[in-house]
């Protein structure tokens, strides 16, 4: 999620601020109810913001995953558990990796949006005018793909509850 100055994001999975140059990956999840063996997709239910330092946790830990437990579209990409074809829900997660890059942009008028060397001060464009920069930020949304499933999910919904004060479960329990 934005950080209050809007420079940045908080890391909804350790609370951490990202500012500046960063990458976070946000975490999007669509429950998948699985009925007489059909697939049924609903809204994303759960979005998240993660730092880099935390998706690096999450590599590993589903790397280790991957390499103990052969893949399958009804496993748990967590824990390697498999939850079935029938009458099941689980989580897909949507990983979409996004890069911001805001040392390297000019600084413009938050007013008239023209270039402006920082040394001269704000335009005369106007009440309000600010030097700003405009962060460059690319998006790769099909970065990664993981099921959760339902306990799963839960913790990880319960932990981020537990960051944003809302909650009094941790996901490492």
């Amino acid at each position: 999620m934005k950080n209050d100055n809007g420079d940045g994001i908080l890391c909804d999975y350790c609370g951490g601020e990202s500012k500046g140059d960063f990458t976070y990956y946000s975490f999007d999840f669509v429950p998948v109810s699985i009925i007489n063996k059909f697939t049924h997709k609903k809204d994303i239910c759960l979005s998240a913001d993660i730092c880099d330092t935390c998706m690096e946790l999450f590599r590993q830990r589903v790397l280790d995953i991957a390499n103990k437990v052969p893949e399958s579209p009804t496993r748990c990409d967590i824990t390697g558990g498999n939850f079935g074809t029938n009458d099941q829900i689980f989580y897909q997660c949507n990983i979409s990796s996004v890069a911001v890059e805001l040392h390297s942009q000019p600084f413009v008028c938050n007013n008239c949006k023209k270039e402006r060397d920082p040394q001269e001060g704000p335009c005369d464009c106007g009440d309000g005018a600010e030097l700003v920069r405009d962060a460059k930020v690319e998006v790769d949304d099909k970065y990664l793909r993981l099921n959760f499933c339902e306990h799963i999910f839960g913790k990880f919904k319960a932990h981020i509850d537990y960051i944003h004060g809302l909650g009094d479960a941790e996901w490492s329990k």
